[in-house]
């Protein structure tokens, strides 16, 4: 059956008033998935963050809180292409373009770039594990609890636009092409101790 998904008559009536300009956003999914949960010509990094996990832990059984926020941020990192630390929705918009006529986690999850495979033995593993933990501010002794988000993390996608490489020392760092920025950290570090900094908060309460 032919979509009229571009009929802006149609799709109005799903609109708030004053969010007719919602309808540059040719993915009609996205665009009420946007003036659901955003509701506003703009928001900040963190505020997208927040609703695309709240989204997902409704729309995808059996996903943690640790889980949708990592995949979250990192489909975020990959919209803010200009790093100014909001997102639009045009910004938006053509992201959601490259996903068709569909809009769901699946769809999302596709813009993860996956990390390079360590070839580490099980020593080297629970070393590098703990060493990353520690830099996310965890005590891998004290804080068991908390140790399975350092493995996600550690192990945790990269947004899209940007690449995993290693030096002469084979020590990695991330570059981004369009960006042409270049880091040793992964890119959702700062996003990364953040979360472990709420998940702590939580499991004091």
């Amino acid at each position: 059956m032919e979509s009229d998904a571009t009929s802006p008559n149609k799709d109005l009536p799903n609109l708030a008033k004053g969010q007719e300009y919602l309808l540059a956003i040719e993915n009609v999914e996205a665009r009420q998935w946007w003036s659901e949960y955003i509701g506003a010509r703009f928001a900040t990094y963190q505020a997208v963050v927040d609703a695309i996990a709240t989204w997902m832990k409704k729309v995808s059984e059996g996903m943690t809180d640790a889980e949708a926020s990592i995949v979250a941020a990192t489909v975020c990192h990959g919209i803010d292409r200009d790093g100014d630390g909001e997102l639009t929705y045009a910004e938006f918009g053509r992201f959601a373009d490259e996903f068709g006529n569909d809009f769901s986690v699946e769809k999302l999850r596709e813009f993860e770039v996956d990390r390079a495979d360590e070839a580490d033995d099980e020593v080297d593993q629970e070393k590098r594990l703990k060493d990353y933990a520690e830099y996310l501010g965890i005590h891998p002794e004290t804080e068991t609890a908390l140790m399975y988000i350092a493995k996600k993390c550690m192990t945790a996608p990269l947004p899209n636009g940007w690449k995993e490489f290693n030096d002469d020392n084979d020590n990695a760092y991330f570059f981004n092409e369009s960006k042409n920025e270049t880091s040793w950290d992964h890119p959702l570090d700062s996003h990364f101790k953040q979360l472990v900094c709420q998940v702590r908060a939580d499991l004091d309460k």
